[in-house]
């Protein structure tokens, strides 16, 4: 029935039930305004934010969080996440790309290439 709603560019629709974001053609899941967390008003401003705090060690923390992270913290499609990233797709919710960064950074001392190092600003991502 929900696959019969129209959604817009983000793939978004607005419901009682909060915002449902479809994330393929039979899977969705729904988003809370939490009033604590600031959501961006400007998602690419906001991602290049994030890719500053995250420099160019972004491909190495998605990877980690990909093996170590994902089995626990099942937040996104794995493989087509990593697709879209590596293709460049800026359409991404800006809370949901810090969120994989900050799942990964757990393991950053761990990596050989990663613990060289300064780890990315937890507070600011």
């Amino acid at each position: 029935m929900i696959s019969l709603w129209s959604f817009d560019i983000r793939n978004e629709t607005e419901s009682r039930l909060g915002t449902l974001r479809q994330v393929n053609g039979s899977e969705y899941f729904s988003t809370h305004a939490h009033a604590g967390i600031p959501f961006p008003d400007d998602e690419a401003r906001a991602l290049s934010e994030i890719e500053v705090i995250v420099g160019q060690h972004e491909f190495v923390l998605i990877d980690i969080y990909c093996r170590n992270g994902h089995p626990s913290y099942p937040v996104i499609q794995e493989q087509a996440f990593f697709d879209r990233h590596k293709h460049g797709d800026t359409q991404f919710n800006p809370p949901l790309f810090a969120a994989v960064y900050l799942l990964a950074l757990p393991w950053w001392e761990h990596d050989p290439h990663l613990s060289q190092h300064p780890k990315p600003d937890v507070a600011r991502l």
